[in-house]
């Protein structure tokens, strides 16, 4: 509704009013002037003072307002007030009423609505405004309605009744729509949306060099808002056109809004039309990069960014150029990324290396050994763990080389190694194994998947005899540091013999309890369905202790196991104890197997086990 529509009052019932009313009387209701009660159905009006010309009806219709209002069946409401509205004579009472039939959406009101469009004044307006709460289709009767008095309303009633068409979509009163929203009349209205004027007058006409250019900023930002709504190739022309007018302008009048909203409509279409448009915005707008980078995520695909790369000559530019197409994925990115290896600009370099890494390409493991072996710690880093997607024949030798050189970092260097596949760096990563990363070396033999490192892990497995673990102390946090390591890269491994010696750490109440979590973890990712079945019995067994449960409960859900589904929603829908009940719920979920679907329902119901499937259908 519009904001200059009702006054506000301090009484016990909200009211819907007309300022412009109290204005035709030449008078406006004071805070002490007499109001009557209203509904509170029409929530957020503001409240009102209302003169009424015959005490009589007034009366009457405030006590029959009351009457609705304390209805319990919010049916018999519209049913009341189109009766009440029918009684009533006095235009401001009649507006009131039918302002409270919009807000309730009463359909079977449009009949009456429509007759009242002819009363000229806050009828007419509040009808209007009724009409475009209701809205299409049930309001689209009044369509023909609207469009005959239009020509008949004045300065006050022309924007409500302009604003019902745009709303009912009434493309036959589109100039007049266009005519308001350019004059700014439209976007205080309740529910105002730009998308409402895109459907009204299409894009055609939102296109014309007045709404682009015009003079007023908020109709400029409007327009772009509209059009972005329209989120079609067909926007694309006029919402480039905006970009060009608004850079023509002078810098000082130029609206970084608009600039904003027609750079993420431009998005919004994912048309790779709109790159050229975007791509001369940062050009000319730097400090539009943002905003134009994640337009051209939006709507430009691989080749397009390809082609703008080709014509970006600033490197700050080609840099998010390269971020982009790499975050594509599209292998058509790579020869030209390739291409960018050769630049003389090296963090251009680094991107396109790291770019190309991430699709697979081995044409960037020279610049990553360069940027490996170099002194910028952050970039030898990230370009280790890019070696360690891409690599070729005798990567390792040159890698182990360089640890004498930057022993900081090892650890990296290690991963790297691991992933290169040449099992004659076994024994270098063995011998890692005694050092500060053995955490990283137990990893890279098993990406390695060496034979030999393998044992020497399970060999570290055991806990040392006649050592108590099972409380973390300063004298045995080098053992359990070397089990840690052993245990994660067995787990890597992902080889099920050495599933017995991590049960026996589970059981074992004198370990570590941190170990025997992280061997439960290990043996979900390793065992077989048979070895989780085992686990699963273990949890079921009254012999089993209560922590050694909570340990085996840890590897049910480290990996899908439809084989598994029979006995976990047993375990759901019968053990006594809610964290295993919980447990297998979260097992179910993560193997998201539709078969489950009917059984988990049924148990929804049930006492036992409803939460938890509840969980597992989540």
């Amino acid at each position: 509704m519009d904001n200059n529509d009702f006054n506000q009052d301090p009484i016990d019932y909200e009211v819907t009013s007309d300022d412009t009313v109290l204005k035709d009387m030449n008078k406006r209701v004071s805070t002490g002037a007499k109001v009557f009660v209203a509904l509170v159905i029409v929530v957020g009006a503001g409240l009102a003072a209302f003169h009424f010309k015959q005490e009589g009806e007034k009366e009457a219709i405030e006590g029959e307002l009351q009457a609705i209002n304390a209805l319990e069946d919010p049916s018999q409401v519209p049913v009341r007030l189109r009766a009440l509205l029918a009684d009533a004579s006095d235009p401001y009472v009649r507006a009131r009423i039918i302002l409270n039939l919009g807000y309730v959406k009463d359909e079977q009101a449009v009949p009456m609505l429509v007759q009242a469009l002819d009363e000229k004044g806050p009828v007419r307006r509040a009808a209007a405004r009724a009409l475009a709460a209701i809205g299409s289709p049930a309001a689209d009767p009044a369509k023909g309605k609207l469009l005959a008095i239009l020509p008949d309303t004045d300065e006050v009633d022309r924007s409500p009744v302009v604003w019902a068409l745009a709303v009912l979509g009434e493309g036959q009163a589109s100039e007049a729509i266009l005519e308001q929203f350019a004059a700014g009349n439209l976007q205080d209205k309740e529910g105002f949306d730009p998308s409402v004027i895109v459907r009204a007058v299409g894009i055609a006409r939102l296109s014309s060099d007045e709404l682009l250019k015009n003079d007023e900023e908020s109709v400029r930002v409007l327009t772009a808002h509209a059009l972005a709504e329209a989120a079609t190739p067909e926007a694309v022309q006029p919402l480039s056109r905006l970009i060009e007018y608004e850079l023509a302008r002078p810098e000082d009048a130029q609206s970084e809004e608009v600039i904003r909203a027609a750079a993420a409509g431009l998005g919004r279409t994912g048309d790779p039309g709109a790159a050229d448009a975007l791509f001369a915005l940062l050009e000319s707008k730097p400090a539009m990069r943002p905003n134009v980078f994640d337009a051209l995520k939006k709507s430009t695909p691989a080749p397009g960014l390809i082609a703008l790369l080709g014509q970006a000559k600033d490197d700050t530019i080609r840099g998010d150029l390269i971020r982009l197409l790499a975050d594509t994925r599209d292998p058509r990115a790579a020869d030209p990324l390739a291409g960018v290896l050769k630049s003389d600009n090296p963090a251009l370099r680094y991107q396109a290396a790291i770019a190309l890494a991430e699709l697979g390409d081995d044409r960037a493991v020279d610049a990553l050994l360069e940027f490996a072996t170099g002194e910028d710690r952050d970039k030898a880093e990230e370009a280790l763990v890019a070696l360690r997607i891409v690599n070729r024949p005798g990567i390792a030798d040159t890698l182990m080389a360089v640890v004498e050189a930057h022993p900081i970092r090892h650890s990296a260097i290690l991963r790297a190694v691991g992933a290169s596949g040449d099992q004659n760096a076994s024994g270098f990563l063995e011998k890692a194994l005694e050092g500060d990363d053995m955490g990283a070396a137990a990893l890279a033999l098993a990406d390695l998947n060496s034979d030999s490192g393998f044992k020497k892990l399970v060999a570290k497995l055991p806990r040392p005899k006649k050592t108590d673990m099972s409380e973390p102390s300063v004298e045995n946090e080098t053992i359990m540091l070397d089990r840690k390591a052993a245990i994660e890269g067995v787990g890597r491994y992902g080889r099920p013999e050495v599933v017995p010696a991590l049960m026996t750490i589970i059981e074992d109440p004198l370990d570590d309890p941190r170990l025997r979590s992280l061997a439960a973890m290990s043996l979900g990712a390793v065992g077989t369905d048979n070895d989780i079945a085992k686990a699963i019995a273990r949890v079921e067994s009254a012999d089993t202790d209560e922590a050694t449960k909570r340990y085996y409960m840890q590897a049910l859900w480290q990996k899908p196991r439809t084989g598994l589904d029979a006995p976990l929603l047993d375990l759901v829908a019968t053990n006594s104890e809610a964290e295993v009940r919980r447990t297998a719920a979260i097992a179910l979920g993560y193997a998201a197997n539709p078969a489950n679907d009917a059984r988990l329902v049924e148990l929804l119901e049930n006492p036992i086990g409803g939460r938890e499937a509840a969980i597992a259908i989540a």
